[in-house]
């Protein structure tokens, strides 16, 4: 029997950030068992194509710029059938975006964490805590999806051990402002623990769109007598890795910070967007992680505290993802073919 098709749409570059494409193909991975994949991406980076080809399914390339309207009759001209479920994860998908796609007569999903127009999907999904339906503007039949059950993570970190109370907590701290920190983020956070004195190992982890190796290089030569590796475009493998290391992790509420969740640990959360402020008070106020103001001078892990926050954050990440969304698809696909 052939496979049903699945359409990704979502961009990613240096003033976007990769959240997008990198949250859309961990999607991609849960599904492609059982689906005929295809990514969709204007002109991706070196590094996201890659990725989108190293996980064996289709890429049609579009050219940058184009307006987004002749883009969707592109698509739904050329690429599109109706038996087809399409997955947007974007802000420039908006309402009208969403319309050409549904009067196609195809099946549309629409990742979101900003809830800004209407929404014309038949499943919307929104990995945030504490949003509800009255926080979007969407017909009687769409489906919402939301919350951690709903955390788009890559493979390689929904399997991975989570840390646990009696292992070693280590003595390193993670830093990563997402893979392009178009402000360059990275370097100011590294400028505060440095006023802060901290001497214990840091691991930064710098995305493949990251811009400012020169002023960030200056920077550590010139004046900076911090303990600190730099990696560049880590592999999910390795980024896992990372994670066990550290106990401690300075991140953006957005995709990087759901990962580290995931595997546990003592989470400083730093708003580098704004569109990362409802995440960052919802992650504060579930008591999975503080604000980087919070960030102790003296870094002793209470032993009890410790225990609770990792049983505590266990909850919320139990890893079942990848049922929860082909039984989403799956549904969707007998509603087409009815």
């Amino acid at each position: 029997m052939e496979q049903r098709r699945v359409f990704f749409r979502a961009d990613g570059h240096q003033q976007m950030g990769l959240g997008h494409v990198v949250r859309s193909l961990a999607l991609a991975e849960m599904l492609m068992d059982e689906y005929e994949i295809t990514f969709v991406s204007r002109a991706p980076i070196a590094s996201l194509k890659r990725q989108i080809q190293e996980l064996g399914v289709e890429l049609v390339e579009l050219p940058w710029p184009v307006d987004k309207m002749e883009e969707v009759r592109l698509l739904c001209e050329d690429y599109l059938k109706e038996e087809d479920i399409v997955v947007i994860d974007g802000y420039h998908f908006t309402t009208e975006y969403q319309s050409c796609i549904k009067n196609k007569g195809c099946k549309l999903v629409a990742i979101d964490d900003i809830h800004a127009y209407l929404f014309k999907a038949d499943v919307v999904i929104n990995h945030a805590l504490g949003i509800n339906r009255d926080d979007y503007n969407l017909g009687p039949e769409t489906q919402l999806k939301l919350g951690t059950a709903f955390c788009l993570i890559r493979k390689e970190i929904r399997s991975a051990t989570r840390r646990t109370p009696e292992q070693s907590v280590g003595e390193s701290i993670l830093l990563c402002c997402g893979g392009s920190d178009p402000k360059n983020d990275s370097l100011r956070i590294l400028k505060q623990l440095a006023d802060w004195e901290i001497n214990r190992p840091i691991h930064l982890v710098l995305g493949a769109a990251y811009g400012d190796r020169t002023e960030l290089e200056a920077y550590l030569a010139k004046k900076s007598k911090l303990d600190l590796t730099i990696h560049k475009d880590l592999s999910a493998d390795s980024l896992v890795n990372i994670f066990q290391r550290c106990p401690m992790a300075i991140l953006p509420p957005s995709t990087i910070a759901y990962e580290y969740l995931s595997i546990g640990g003592l989470l400083f959360l730093e708003v580098i967007a704004d569109n990362q402020i409802r995440m960052f008070e919802s992650f504060v106020k579930y008591g999975l992680a503080r604000p980087l103001s919070d960030f102790p001078r003296s870094l002793e892990i209470n032993t009890n505290s410790w225990r609770k926050l990792l049983q505590h954050q266990a909850t919320y990440f139990d890893g079942q993802q990848q049922a929860r969304f082909k039984q989403i698809f799956a549904e969707l696909s007998v509603a087409t073919v009815v």
